[in-house]
């Protein structure tokens, strides 16, 4: 968890100093004027419809604004994790609009990289490489590449947000349904 949120401060550029000199100068880092960033901790769920199987999601979701804040687009980075029977990673690129102050909508490329841990262990079960050590734990991943589309209400208290998030990653012809709660800092 500490690695996860380390790594995302550091794609995401927060500068401690410049977020505190904001917030001393009274712009509470909030401002629309300000606001250059977004950082948010999302947790919820991962919900696919076509075996009705739901699993756990963490992730963390950037947003970037350009400096002349135009107020109604924006782009961002977002990394989930989802705990289900087997290994869950997504990684998107998604592209903000801004219709109302704080409701955003988004649509983005991504890639899913998913690892299937019982075909490693048929698969793998009595292989080794030339060291003797078993290569099952490297798993058999698939990467697939995936559009998410979505959308989110944000609730401001000072620089802190608070967002209920409803995303639809189309997939293999599939729809995975993604919704939860980001908590959020903007700077």
């Amino acid at each position: 968890m500490k690695y996860l949120l380390l790594t995302a401060l550091i794609f995401s550029g927060i500068s401690l100093n410049q977020v505190s000199a904001q917030h001393m100068m009274g712009h509470g880092g909030c401002s629309d004027s300000l606001r250059q960033s977004h950082t948010g901790l999302f947790l919820g769920a991962n919900h696919n419809a076509g075996n009705a199987n739901t699993s756990f999601t963490l992730g963390i979701h950037h947003e970037m604004f350009a400096r002349s804040r135009t107020p109604y687009f924006s782009i961002g980075m977002m990394g989930e994790v989802a705990f289900a029977g087997h290994n869950e990673f997504l990684g998107a690129i998604p592209f903000y609009f801004h219709p109302a102050r704080f409701l955003k909508f988004w649509i983005g490329p991504g890639l899913k990289a998913t690892s299937n841990p019982d075909e490693n262990n048929n698969n793998n079960n009595n292989s080794s490489n030339n060291n003797g050590h078993n290569d099952s734990m490297m798993g058999n991943w698939q990467s697939n590449f995936l559009v998410r589309i979505g959308g989110a209400y944000e609730f401001h208290f000072d620089e802190y947000t608070v967002s209920p998030a409803v995303s639809a990653d189309i997939l293999n012809h599939e729809i995975y349904w993604v919704f939860g709660i980001v908590f959020g800092l903007s700077y």
